[in-house]
């Protein structure tokens, strides 16, 4: 019996490597993942308070090095690593996984929701939404989430109403409180 259990630790260990997890710290990145690496495309974290990220162009530890950067205080977050970039750097934030792998728990969303990244036409419907703390509510219509601003289509601070159109890739808020579609 116990060496049953060691395999399914050992193939529990090799799915969670296979399928793209990553924790706190700084990742090469690879075409393909391999363990210690992160691998280009879009990922996945339910987030964290104080969650940050970001996408390296060296590993030299100075600020001309990070290509994007974001921190955030709650909701699920994405980023998009791309073949130009060299590293990525995690802390704070839930393990990150591949979106759309096996591990990723994307989100279905109803009529309200918290802060946080949602993939449109995926967990966000097109629609006009309005927060519930509108105060320090930023949000962005993003083409991308990979953190550059020429991702963003438009963005607001204080502003507690937004309108998501049919092909917007992503909204991305924090500092909202709740939203709820009112249209």
């Amino acid at each position: 019996m116990r060496k049953h259990w060691k395999f399914v630790g050992v193939l529990a260990v090799a799915t969670i490597v296979l399928a793209g997890c990553l924790g706190p710290g700084t990742y090469q990145v690879t075409p393909e993942l391999h363990s210690g690496t992160a691998s280009v495309g879009l990922w996945h974290t339910a987030g964290g308070d104080g969650c940050y990220w970001a996408r390296l162009s060296g590993f030299g530890g100075t600020l001309d090095e990070i290509t994007a950067n974001q921190l955030t205080f709650g909701g699920p977050r994405y980023v998009e690593i791309k073949s130009t970039d060299v590293g990525f750097q995690t802390d704070s934030c839930a393990p990150w996984y591949q979106a759309g792998g096996p591990l990723d728990h994307r989100n279905v969303l109803g009529a309200t929701f918290g802060d946080g990244d949602y993939l449109g036409g995926v967990e966000l419907a097109a629609g006009t939404y309005q927060a519930s703390d509108p105060t320090d509510c930023y949000w962005a219509r993003v083409t991308s989430f990979d953190g550059e601003t020429s991702s963003i289509i438009a963005n607001s601070l204080g502003s507690g109403i937004v309108t998501v159109s049919p092909g917007d890739y992503g909204l991305s808020t924090d500092g909202c409180g709740t939203w709820t579609k009112i249209g």
